[in-house]
């Protein structure tokens, strides 16, 4: 008769999950894991191919919890670009922890991240008439610059050096916008 599994995938990625909110991706190690599950790391390997594999399972846990907040049932403006700008400066108000690994520790994970960031904003832009009919070129650069300022004001008020209210956080962003989509020549920061 085979043994049944013990230790399943899911409870391996929560764990997985739990460090990496409260520590950072530098401390996902499969020790780090196994010590939270109290566990040899042999269950760890059984479910994933490598670390790599891991890292990238919780890295998409996160994305899904990112786009949570950043792509609601009610935007939080009219304007895509705005309400994902907002959203994700709320994920980094809310879910510091998060934030903070998702901005400042990606290691492996910062190609995922990027895509992601690249491929939600240019989505919006290409489904909103406001944005649908620029070139390619000017919609990556206002992307990358208003990336820009988003963590910006992401990392300022999830650290509490500033305290921004909503209206001038959209007027900031508003600006910003107005200023690019006027603006002939752009530079895309994200090359």
């Amino acid at each position: 008769m085979a043994r049944k599994k013990v230790i399943l995938r899911e409870q391996i990625l929560d764990a997985a999950y739990h460090i990496v909110k409260t520590s950072g991706f530098h401390r996902l190690t499969a020790r780090h894991i196994a010590n939270d599950m109290h566990c040899s790391t042999q269950p760890i390997y059984l479910e994933f191919a490598n670390m790599v594999d891991l890292k990238q399972q919780v890295y998409y846990r996160i994305e899904k919890e990112m786009m949570g907040w950043m792509i609601r049932k009610e935007p939080y403006d009219s304007d895509p670009l705005i309400s994902l700008c907002f959203g994700y400066i709320e994920f980094a108000n809310v879910e510091t922890g998060l934030y903070k690994t998702i901005s400042v520790d990606q290691c492996e994970i910062k190609p995922l991240f990027q895509d992601f960031i690249r491929t939600t904003f240019l989505s919006a832009m290409t489904e909103d008439e406001k944005y649908a009919t620029l070139p390619r070129e000017k919609k990556e650069a206002i992307l990358s610059q208003l990336w820009l300022l988003t963590t910006g004001i992401a990392s300022a008020t999830a650290s509490h050096l500033v305290d921004l209210d909503k209206e001038t956080c959209r007027e900031l962003l508003e600006n910003q916008i107005q200023f690019l989509l006027e603006k002939d020549s752009l530079k895309d920061v994200f090359d």
